[in-house]
């Protein structure tokens, strides 16, 4: 009997992701809300390899999640795009995880200092 084989297949603009990034307006100021292009600030990316967890049997398998190579050249390319549009402002610095390592934050913020998005 064959087995039927699912096949995921991802299409990213890069591009368009990180400027999503890059010009939402999360940032409060004096004259309203501001991205962080337009803030002097800094941009941290801790990358996330193992979302595509599976429930099975009361464990979780991650069977489908990416090939660790495609994985490393898409963070690669969004990091990249994300570092062109915050360099505008020469007081921004994107500082960028390491893809493919177990990775551990912990951060205490005296207010909203930050700001988590998932996609």
């Amino acid at each position: 009997m064959k087995k039927n084989r699912k096949i995921n297949i991802f299409i990213i603009s890069f591009e368009n992701l990180a400027k999503d990034s890059a010009t939402v307006k999360l940032c409060e100021s004096d004259d309203g809300l501001k991205t962080i292009v337009d803030l002097p600030g800094d941009l941290l990316i801790i990358p996330q390899a193992t979302l595509g967890g599976r429930l099975n049997a009361r464990r979780f398998q991650y069977h489908n999640n990416i090939k660790k190579d495609i994985g490393l050249e898409y963070y690669d390319k969004l990091v990249s795009n994300l570092r062109e549009l915050c360099s505008q402002n020469k007081d921004n610095v994107v500082h960028a995880g390491s893809y493919g390592i177990r990775q551990i934050y912990s951060c205490v913020t005296n207010g909203p200092a930050m700001h988590i998005i998932e996609y």
